[in-house]
């Protein structure tokens, strides 16, 4: 099953802000910032409704549309009967 791509963005931020502060409370507090990045990607794609984050998402292979397959019988049946 295929996840929509704003799930799919919600996922990838999710993971992003919440790797960003985990390490900001065990490695280094400059890890805020990874979360930071990814708030403020999210703002402006509320604001100006582009995502970089979505363009390269859709650029996936999983979110690529699946070609029909050719090399079935104009018949329907794909064992040649």
């Amino acid at each position: 099953m295929r996840w929509a791509l704003e799930r799919q963005v919600r996922l990838v931020a999710g993971i992003i802000a919440l790797t960003g502060a985990v390490l900001a409370l065990t490695v280094s507090t400059s890890w805020a910032c990874l979360s930071g990045l990814a708030g403020l990607g999210l703002t402006m794609a509320g604001l100006t409704d582009f995502c970089p984050m979505a363009t390269l998402l859709a650029r996936m292979p999983w979110n690529r549309p699946v070609k029909p397959r050719t090399d079935i019988a104009a018949g329907g049946q794909a064992c040649g009967l």
